[in-house]
């Protein structure tokens, strides 16, 4: 195969969110865990070791309700079972949205649309923080303000909304449905924080680099490093990836209604919306309109699975041209935030 068609299949996975390319050469780059790049810790199938994972604090907490009052500020309050709250405001009370961001190329860390210059503006207007229960269905909403939920037991809520600064709501909503619990679910719905990053590259079977770090700015340093030495074309910033230790993603979080946030280290937050694909192997299907999936197809596809109470969230490429496989992909490692 020559070099120059392996840089022109490389070239259509180019825009991933680690966008190298590779030579003829094979080799792998250190880390801590002792990864010889042999592929033997790979989890693109997705699924889980067994180990048990405890219930989230806030499990019992854990609801989204869709506002149904004409007029309301707000379109959805969401309390995550992790201690997180996402709040939709509707169009018509919504600030202006600052200048986004350069677009990079979605993936399941990245909209790829760019992102407003404030944490609290993505999409529909979001506000995002951590809350904590001070009484039955009552809660306080760090920099929102406290939040009382009532209802009869049918999927018909009241929720009274009273701002920090003084102004409060009384609105009514419904309690958004939850896809069939199971182990896959469960373990998955929580917030985490990413301490590992990796990117590994294939040919033909054969790894070509396997490199992990626990930053980002650590992995563009081996990516970087195994480019100078094995490609004969490099020049400076060939194999850096999209986001740096300041800009990138820092915390996940998963919710059994669907949503799916991330948290970036420069205080922007993205949502999308994520289901299973197949739960039992840990295929994850997300897309990034934060209500609904594209009608006109899945935006994105994942592998989860479950190590030691951790999740390794792995997204790749895989192309095969007269009989040449490149196989490239990304591995995120993520702890639970308790």
């Amino acid at each position: 195969m020559k070099r120059e068609m392996l840089k022109t299949v490389m070239g259509r996975a180019i825009y991933m969110a680690f966008a190298v390319f590779a030579a003829f050469a094979m080799a792998s780059c250190s880390d801590d865990d002792g990864n010889n790049g042999d592929g033997g810790d790979d989890t693109s199938g997705g699924g889980s070791d067994g180990t048990e994972m405890e219930a989230p604090r806030f499990e019992s907490s854990a609801a989204k309700y869709t506002i149904t009052d004409a007029g309301s500020p707000y379109t959805s309050v969401e309390l995550t079972a992790s201690g997180n709250y996402i709040i939709f405001t509707s169009g018509s009370q919504a600030p202006a949205t600052a200048a986004a961001a350069p677009a990079t190329r979605m993936s399941v860390m990245s909209d790829g649309a760019g992102r407003p210059d404030t944490r609290y503006i993505h999409y529909s207007n979001i506000l995002s923080g951590k809350y904590t229960k001070t009484g039955e269905g009552e809660y306080e909403l760090e920099g929102f303000g406290k939040l009382v939920v009532s209802g009869s037991g049918d999927q018909s809520y009241s929720l009274d909304i009273t701002l920090s600064g003084g102004h409060s709501y009384s609105l009514k909503g419904n309690r958004a449905g939850t896809p069939s619990s199971g182990t896959m679910t469960d373990n998955l719905c929580r917030t985490w924080e990413i301490v590992q990053w990796r990117a590994f590259l294939r040919y033909n079977g054969v790894t070509m680099f396997d490199c992990t770090d626990p930053t980002i700015d650590g992995l563009n340093a081996k990516l970087e490093a195994w480019g100078r030495e094995h490609d004969p074309d490099y020049t400076d910033g060939d194999y850096l990836l999209d986001f740096t230790s300041a800009t990138g993603p820092e915390q996940v979080v998963f919710t059994k209604s669907g949503t799916y946030m991330v948290t970036y280290a420069d205080s922007h937050l993205a949502v999308s919306t994520w289901r299973w694909g197949n739960q039992e192997n840990g295929l994850l299907e997300y897309s990034w309109d934060p209500n609904a999936f594209d009608p006109d197809g899945i935006y994105g596809v994942a592998t989860a699975y479950f190590r030691k109470g951790n999740l390794e969230l792995t997204e790749g490429f895989k192309e095969t041209e007269d009989g040449f496989t490149i196989e490239q992909g990304t591995t995120y490692t993520l702890k639970e935030v308790k």
